[in-house]
């Protein structure tokens, strides 16, 4: 599985402190079982991942929306490795404004039916991409992606706020 890939590459490899969310429909006993983890691992079904992306390198993200979005907004540089459906475009999006390094799958547009394509020199070569070859180039666009996303969000706050302002003092609301 994917999760066994990353424990092979990255598991001998004490550079990388590595936290690995498996979701809540799993444990880890199901997904690895009687697999010792390695020393850099951590495995939980959940992970507060707003806070994690605030403290951490990368993010290897399968490029769903909502955490596409919230690395975007803090600053997080992503491996993508996308599964299906909007995932696909979303990585293509990330590696084009140079927020990431993508791992295209074969399968693309449809659903990603196995990992063969994400091996141990791709997700080697993808790191050494993201953290260390191209680090500043992707620093630089997750920085300014992050101000673009954070004026927008002040603007729509603000704005919001405006507009429920005018709606209450206009008498609305009341029955």
């Amino acid at each position: 599985t994917f999760y066994r890939r990353l424990m092979t590459t990255l598991g001998s490899d004490k550079n990388y402190a590595v936290i690995l969310s498996i979701g809540p429909d799993r444990s880890a006993k199901q997904e690895f079982g009687s697999t010792i983890m390695p020393s850099n691992f951590l495995v939980s079904t959940f992970v507060p991942q707003l806070a994690l992306l605030t403290m951490v390198d990368a993010f290897i993200t399968h490029c769903g929306n909502n955490s596409v979005h919230e690395a975007l907004f803090l600053k997080c540089p992503m491996l993508c490795v996308p599964v299906f459906g909007d995932q696909h475009p979303n990585a293509a999006s990330i590696a084009r404004v140079n927020c990431g390094v993508a791992m295209a799958s074969p399968f693309a547009p449809g659903v990603t039916t196995n990992f063969d394509h994400v091996t141990t020199q791709a997700l080697v070569e993808g790191l050494n991409e993201l953290l260390v070859t191209r680090k500043d180039e992707i620093q630089t666009a997750c920085a300014a992606i992050q101000t673009i996303m954070r004026e927008k969000y002040e603007h729509y706050h603000s704005r919001a706020v405006k507009e429920i302002e005018a709606y209450v003092a206009a008498g609305g609301g009341k029955k």
